[in-house]
This record gives structure tokens, sequence and C-alpha cells, in this order.
């Protein structure tokens, strides 16, 4: 995955020195307001024939906050490697000159060399300025394609399946989804690899561990050639569960001193498995409540009615709301022999 460089941000005043300084570059203001392409003047460090290029491949918009990320590249024709330092022969402009551009160029065309960020309600469009020409960036520069989200499927209580189409451009391409109950997301899948072919493909990915009743949101995101770009962000939203309930009467099956007692406790909604749980009360001395099961085992030992309450929660469901029932159990003597 592409790192990407801090949001760019113009500082409200800029030093005297560095104010002259842009101003001295007031042309490729003018050029970005108005679209042109390229600066005039010679190459600062090319010699001989052939040129050094700086190209815009694509960009991206961050659907969330509305930041464009520009990918860069360079095409190098003058027959030998070059160096051009940071300064006005290279430089983000406007912005703070370096934004992680190279400065060393090889021989031949290289694609998304780097990439930068910035905010369009600040920088209405930016620009790579190298060796005299430039290569601008926009809100309506060509966009990175990758893939499209699609809805989801097969959504269950507690699971989904994340589908999408990735779309190749023959070079390596993986992809992964990205979700969350808030549209920022915040969880993403493991990389999976597509391959390097040219057709479109749906891609899914199986998501568990999903909350009940609860609303969703996903996008697929590719990476190929180093740029990472991200499909639209749709929705999707769990079935809710039944609420819990005790079915068992409040008066439970009686009991004899010395004799083996069972009685199970039952529930329905919610999701299994169920936790029970004495919370006043206590059961007939001899009796235990099994907190996964709701059985009542054991022997009593003493005779006489016993009035306790027991809580139902459902440990995997835990936006289920717990409820609660008192219980009535009576132990008669042993019979006599």
């Amino acid at each position: 995955m592409t790192t990407v460089p801090p949001l760019l941000r113009l500082p409200r005043s800029r030093p005297r020195s560095l104010r002259l300084r842009r101003l001295s570059r007031s042309t490729a203001l003018f050029a970005l307001v108005g679209g042109c392409a390229l600066l005039a003047g010679a190459p600062a460090s090319a010699s001989g024939t052939g040129s050094l290029t700086p190209y815009l491949d694509c960009v991206t918009t961050n659907p969330q906050t509305g930041d464009i990320t520009a990918y860069y590249g360079y095409h190098n024709t003058t027959g030998s490697a070059l160096v051009v330092s940071v300064g006005d022969n290279n430089q983000l402009f406007p912005a703070d000159a370096f934004q992680g551009q190279p400065t060393y160029f090889n021989q031949g065309t290289f694609a998304q060399v780097f990439p930068v960020t910035f905010d369009p309600t600040v920088f209405p469009a930016l620009a790579w300025i190298l060796d005299g020409q430039e290569a601008d960036a926009s809100a309506t520069s060509p966009a990175c394609t990758g893939g499209v989200t699609a809805p989801a499927t097969a959504i269950g209580l507690t699971g989904a399946t994340l589908t999408g189409v990735v779309v190749p451009t023959g070079t390596a391409t993986g992809y992964s989804f990205s979700y969350g109950t808030t549209p920022t997301l915040g969880t993403t899948t493991a990389v999976q690899d597509f391959g390097t072919g040219t057709q479109p493909r749906l891609v899914q990915q199986k998501l568990t561990g999903l909350f009940p009743g609860t609303t969703y949101y996903a996008r697929l995101d590719t990476t190929s050639d180093a740029v990472t770009t991200h499909g639209q962000v749709l929705s999707f939203t769990t079935p809710a569960t039944a609420p819990l309930l005790i079915t068992t009467a409040a008066t439970l099956a009686a009991g004899t001193v010395h004799a083996g007692y069972a009685h199970s406790l039952a529930g329905s909604g919610g999701l299994k498995p169920y936790t029970w749980t004495v919370t006043a009360g206590r059961l007939p001395a001899g009796l235990s409540l099994n907190r996964t099961t709701g059985a009542i085992t054991g022997t009593p030992t003493v005779k006489g009615t016993s009035t306790f309450t027991v809580k139902l929660s459902s440990a995997s469901a835990p936006r289920a709301v717990p409820v609660s029932r008192q219980f009535h159990l009576t132990i008669a003597a042993a019979k006599a022999k």
C-alpha cells in the first residue's frame, strides 16, 4: 500500500522571503487558474535532445473528506539520468516545495512515482513543476479506476458477504474490503491477489461476527502500480433479533428431599448461546443452575419453598436487552418408608 504524504494546507501567512519566492512563480499560479499545461522557460538540467517531463497519472477522491490524492509520474527522454534538486525547477505549487517528489530521474517513463494529497477547498488545483514544465491536478482530472463496490449479499443476523467488481489494468492488482458501523469504516479485510488480468471480475468476502439489527458501511479498495483506489461506500443492515423472553412458568415443578431433581428453564429470542444467572434469592439447598443450559439439577436436602430471580442474557448479541423472572420452587419432605 502507498503511504500518502500529509494533507497539504496553505498557512494563513508565510515569511516574507517565501512569499517573494512564490511571487516569482506567479506565471505558474496563472497557469493553474487558467488550466494552462506548460510553463515557459528552458529546462534547468536537461542537455542535448529530449526532455524531462512530469505528468499526472490520475487522481482519487476521499469519499468522506473530499481530499484529492494525485499520482505523478515522469518521462525522461534526454538519454541519461538527471538530477534536479528541490527548488524552483522541482517543486509542488502552490504548497511547500517538497512533497515527496524524486530528485533523481532515470531515463525512460516511470508511472506513479509519488502521490500527494491536497484539500481542493484550499487549493483548487496543484502542479508539479519540473524542469520548466508542469503537470496539473484538480477535481476534474482523470480519476484512477480500480473497482466498483456492489451491494452486500447473504445478509444474516451475524454475517454478510461483501461484493465488488475489480477493474484491472493488466498489472498486478490486489483488493480488500473496508467496513464498519460508520461511514469512516475502520476495519479492513486481508488483501487478496487479483492477478494481472484485464477483464473485470466479481470478488467477494464473507464477514462473520456482526451484530444483529445494525447498519454497516463497506467499500472495495484496490491497489495496482502503487495506486490505491476506493470504491463507493455502500451500506447494509443486518436483521434484528426477536426480544429475549423467558418462557418457563414462574412456578417450577416441585421436588422432594433426597430425591434427584432436574428441570430446565427455557427462553426465546436473541441469539444463542444464552447465559442464565441467579440475581436475587437462592435455589433450594442441594440444587444449582447451569449458566449455559438453564438446567436446575441436584438433590434437595431441605424441605420448603424457595423464591429466586433468574436473568437471561444473550452473550453473542450484546445489544439484546436481558430479561429476568422470579421463580418459586417447593421441596417436599421425603416420603416415609
